[in-house]
């Protein structure tokens, strides 16, 4: 049980964990914005990455609909970092941000090659979960 005392230490970390979180999205977003030609070879990019989807069933899925729509994917995915990242440094809505970073990580974990890149999407959906569970009512 946590004491009374060390309630405001548990927020000031769950408070700088959230910022994290959105600092990563928003940082991980802004080349995207930078880069004028974004999108227009995702076709060629995602083309790429199908040899590195790991699961069977993802791998369909990536085929069959991610890989005909990748110029729409790309720039959904572009906006969506930046408003995930902006709504959990705001702490509103934080459900319908953990739950969509969550989607996100799944997906960018289903297509991870590396063991590191496998790594920072679990620690990333684990830091999610830990945001999601501690939310006040």
């Amino acid at each position: 049980m946590v004491q009374p005392k060390s309630l405001p230490t548990l927020y000031a970390y769950l408070l700088i964990m959230r910022w994290v979180i959105g600092l990563i999205f928003i940082l991980n977003a802004m080349p995207k914005f930078s880069d004028p030609s974004f999108g227009s070879q995702a076709d060629l990019f995602f083309a790429s990455l199908r040899d590195d989807v790991i699961f069977e069933p993802y791998k369909i899925l990536f085929n069959d609909m991610i890989l005909p729509n990748a110029f729409l994917i790309a720039k959904v995915v572009k906006w969506a970092e930046v408003i995930i990242g902006a709504m959990f440094i705001i702490n509103f809505p934080i459900q319908l941000a953990v739950f969509a970073a969550l989607f996100l990580h799944l997906n960018y974990l289903c297509i991870a090659s590396l063991p590191t890149f496998m790594f920072l999407n679990i620690m990333m959906i684990a830091s999610e979960f830990v945001v999601f569970g501690s939310r006040q009512k």
